[in-house]
């Protein structure tokens, strides 16, 4: 159980701290924690980040570079916060990725220049902005498609597979199984393919997240 002062404690903070502990600790109406909830454009964090877009809808010069300050990245955050899901900032974002990224294998490649196919991981993270500011394009359902024509015979994903990855990546994994679960979640309305995966055991886990080497040489130390 949650004590009173720490709940008193997170209802001081931002509006994007606020709306979550009455959603998921007060278990407070809809009515209420959406009020809360549109303060994140209005004020706070989700205020400072919006208010460093510039007039062609970027954060920090570019779409995903720099790191962490990008539009990619700060859209991200916005998400996190928990912006509502119709601010005309986020979609005029949403439409620079669709636009400037939308790759002719089906996925996002912010990267044409140096690369000649769609980055897995990132494709899945402009799918799950896309799907949760719920942005209007048709290209979303080839972006799903490609995303999950990428999972691995092991059920799992690697961004590094174009580069000979044989195994999948526990971290990739996660992370793509999060973004494509909250594209469910924000598509719920609409029927949507499901991703060709066996059940998830233990031993799958125990495979995607090792390698090769380190499989091989558990394997060795038990005959």
């Amino acid at each position: 159980m949650t004590k009173p002062e720490i709940i008193s404690w997170l209802l001081e903070g931002d509006p994007s701290i606020r709306w979550q502990v009455q959603r998921d600790l007060l278990n407070a109406r809809p009515a209420k924690y959406e009020l809360e909830r549109r303060k994140i454009a209005k004020e706070g964090w989700g205020k400072r980040l919006l208010d460093l877009q510039d007039s062609s809808g970027l954060w920090g010069g570019g779409i995903y570079g720099p790191k962490w300050i990008s539009t990619t990245y700060t859209m991200l955050t916005l998400r996190l916060l928990g912006l509502q899901t119709n601010h005309p900032q986020a979609k005029q974002a949403c439409k620079i990725f669709l636009d400037e990224g939308f790759y002719t294998d089906g996925g996002i490649n912010f990267f044409s220049y140096s690369l000649k196919y769609s980055e897995t991981c990132v494709t899945s993270m402009i799918l799950a902005l896309l799907a949760y500011f719920r942005y209007p394009d048709e290209r979303i359902h080839a972006i799903a498609s490609f995303v999950v024509g990428e999972q691995m015979s092991d059920g799992g994903w690697n961004c590094e597979s174009p580069k000979g990855a044989t195994h999948s990546s526990f971290h990739t994994t996660i992370q793509r199984w999060r973004d494509y679960m909250n594209m469910s979640v924000s598509s719920r309305k609409r029927k949507s393919k499901s991703a060709k995966s066996a059940p998830v055991d233990m031993n799958s886990c125990w495979r995607i997240a090792c390698t090769n080497r380190t499989a091989q040489a558990r394997s060795s130390t038990q005959r």
